[in-house]
């Protein structure tokens, strides 16, 4: 359902003018991800969004709420990267 959202103008001859706009609903809607890198955590966050943006369009924001790493024989061999992804819905094309 749309609603109407209006706004009060005043212009330089000190006349009110009502500007009324139609306003979509949105909702923002997130989703929780594992980036993962061989070279570092920020390459971990990127895959992660990359990924996302080929399904999920209008991708907002993105929250890094863990970095773990992988090691074997003394040296990290993988970085990931926990992740939430906000996203629009209901925007329309």
């Amino acid at each position: 359902m749309r609603g109407l959202r209006h706004s009060l103008v005043r212009p330089r001859d000190n006349r009110n003018v009502i500007l009324i706009k139609e306003v979509c609903p949105v909702h923002v809607k997130v989703i929780e991800l594992v980036g993962e890198s061989p070279n570092s955590w920020q390459e971990a966050v990127e895959n992660a969004v990359a990924e996302a943006a080929r399904t999920i369009p209008n991708i907002s924001g993105v929250e890094v709420y863990n970095l773990t790493a992988n090691v074997a024989n003394g040296r990290v061999t993988e970085y990931k990267a926990n992740i939430k992804i906000a996203y629009a819905e209901g925007i329309p094309r």
